[in-house]
């Protein structure tokens, strides 16, 4: 079993973590450009980025090893669209 996946982005501004239960972890960059990482099975692993080195989230606990700019976790589903995130919902620190 998968326990934890990682990853480091040059221009990251915040991960948004879906955890009821844990099914994916978005990554949104400035230029709307993504990494969707399917947790349960981990059916697939969407990369659209530029620049990626490594991503590092828990999948019980999201522990950040690096400053990133925003982190948010929301139990509220999220769409994207066209690259963009939408209804992200009400964001909680975890």
């Amino acid at each position: 079993r998968i326990q934890y996946i990682e990853v480091q982005l040059s221009r990251l501004q915040y991960i948004v973590v879906h955890l009821s239960p844990a099914q994916y972890i978005a990554v949104h960059l400035s230029h709307v450009q993504y990494i969707a990482v399917h947790l349960s099975r981990v059916q697939y692993i969407t990369v659209d980025l530029l620049r990626v080195h490594y991503i590092a989230a828990h999948l019980s606990r999201v522990q950040i090893v690096h400053s990133y700019t925003h982190i948010q976790t929301t139990t509220h589903g999220f769409n994207y669209a066209d690259g963009a995130y939408k209804n992200l919902g009400s964001p909680k620190m975890q």
